[in-house]
């Protein structure tokens, strides 16, 4: 059996054998149906197996789909939107280099952990301005777009993530070279006609678009893309 945490996420006590803590977990979610996560470490073998389990069923339903639901977007909640820290980064970019690792082409939640590591090393790179960290998250949130099958949401929160990270790079690289910026005014457009109308980021998405189309007036001293900014 596996071991209950005594006073955190960190401190449980493991079996081995992951199906025994895939067991463990499903029990306890079963006796805390609203109770949110349980106190158990989650490593990127644990989250797969757990996916795994729901795949068997319907990954938004279920005891198993709700538990990897709440572990993705725990993870995500941790991406820097509420913090700076450069180990919550770290911690969080490991996590999901693990499960882009393990899981196959094709299956559900590949976009989002896909996704989730892109954002990882946009953050990261908040942090190191190591060039080389936005070119991998660039790479991997294109890559996230080709694995959008769960809907139009996941779809439009890949495109917005990668239209961001463009102009950032369009900005480390001295706002000379325009291309960048031309493709992440494309890809929030994308975004933008893809999001349904009750997208609950649809004020981010249209503040970067805005953002990166006054960025491209600056540039260009072109009008239609000040009065499509305002």
């Amino acid at each position: 059996m596996v071991g209950c945490a005594q006073s955190g996420p960190d401190d449980g006590l493991w079996s081995d054998d992951v199906a025994a803590q895939v067991e463990w977990v499903l029990a306890w979610r079963a006796r805390h149906p609203t109770g949110g996560l349980p106190p158990v470490r989650v490593t990127p073998e644990l989250f797969v197996a757990l996916h795994n389990v729901a795949r068997q069923t319907d990954p938004r339903a279920g005891a198993a789909g709700r538990l990897i639901e709440l572990v993705h977007w725990s993870h995500i909640n941790l991406l820097g939107y509420h913090t700076t820290s450069r180990e919550v980064t770290d911690g969080v970019l490991a996590f999901y280099r693990g499960v882009v690792k393990l899981l196959p082409e094709g299956t559900p939640w590949l976009c989002r952990a896909q996704r989730g590591l892109g954002v990882a090393l946009h953050r990261r790179y908040a942090h190191t301005y190591d060039h080389a960290d936005l070119d991998e998250a660039i790479g991997i949130l294109e890559s996230a777009l080709g694995s959008a099958r769960d809907g139009p949401v996941y779809l439009v929160e890949c495109l917005s993530s990668l239209g961001i990270a463009l102009r950032d790079r369009h900005i480390h690289a001295g706002r000379e070279d325009p291309a960048d910026l031309h493709r992440a005014i494309d890809v929030l457009h994308q975004a933008l006609r893809a999001a349904p109308p009750d997208y609950i980021e649809m004020e981010g998405l249209l503040t970067n678009l805005g953002n990166a189309l006054h960025e491209r007036y600056d540039l260009t001293n072109d009008l239609a893309d000040l009065d499509q900014a305002i």
